[in-house]
């Protein structure tokens, strides 16, 4: 049998993101759920430092800005057929 009892806690919700290249600052929920963030452990070796984290988020027009050229776009629809 299992018992339950209801524990305090505090939720926290998502106010609003600034985006690390053009510094906008975001807070519809449409804007934000497009928004390309990475939160990455380096290793040994790295050029960005060993043991480092590397953080970043940026806003749906400036990843389409800087990494249009590399990014491969596939519609859903074309998974299907």
């Amino acid at each position: 049998m299992k018992i339950y009892h209801t524990v305090p806690s505090e939720e926290v919700e998502l106010q609003k993101i600034i985006c690390d290249c053009c510094k906008k600052e975001y807070r519809d929920i449409f804007e934000i759920q497009e928004f390309i963030s990475i939160e990455k452990d380096t290793g040994y070796g790295s050029i960005f430092g060993d043991d480092s984290l590397l953080l970043l988020d940026l806003c749906q027009h400036c990843v389409k800005k800087l990494l249009e050229p590399y990014i491969k776009i596939v519609y859903h629809d074309d998974l299907t057929h």
